[in-house]
């Protein structure tokens, strides 16, 4: 039997590359409320009940409770004095990938579009 040792720090890149392990998680219990959605819209009023169990509605609560801690993580590592001391990161390859334009927008730092004028992408 392995004793673990408490890990008492962390650099920036592992945790970076463990908080998208826990979004890419985030994104596959997503896929499958997704699926689950799709199959209740198909299958009628009569079958829709009986589609849901609580699986799928346990992975909601999982969903939700993760992404809350992630942002937890988030928030604090935003704060922390040594984020002041970070180095300053290109923005462009950065937003370059992402898909939604006013997820990239608001990254970018522009401010929100005024209520009732977002624009949905199709894709």
């Amino acid at each position: 039997m392995s004793i673990h040792q408490p890990i008492t720090d962390i650099d920036l890149v592992t945790l970076l590359k463990r908080v998208d392990a826990e979004l890419g998680g985030c994104e596959d219990i997503l896929s499958q409320i997704e699926a689950t959605c799709e199959a209740v819209l198909h299958s009628g009023p009569a079958q829709a009940a009986k589609a849901i169990d609580v699986k799928e509605a346990q992975a909601i609560d999982l969903l939700m409770q993760t992404l809350g801690d992630i942002r937890s993580c988030l928030q604090w590592l935003a704060t922390s004095p040594s984020a002041r001391s970070a180095p300053r990161l290109p923005l462009d390859p950065i937003l370059r990938g992402l898909k939604l334009g006013d997820l990239r927008r608001r990254l970018s730092g522009c401010p929100d579009r005024a209520p009732g004028t977002r624009t949905i992408d199709l894709f």
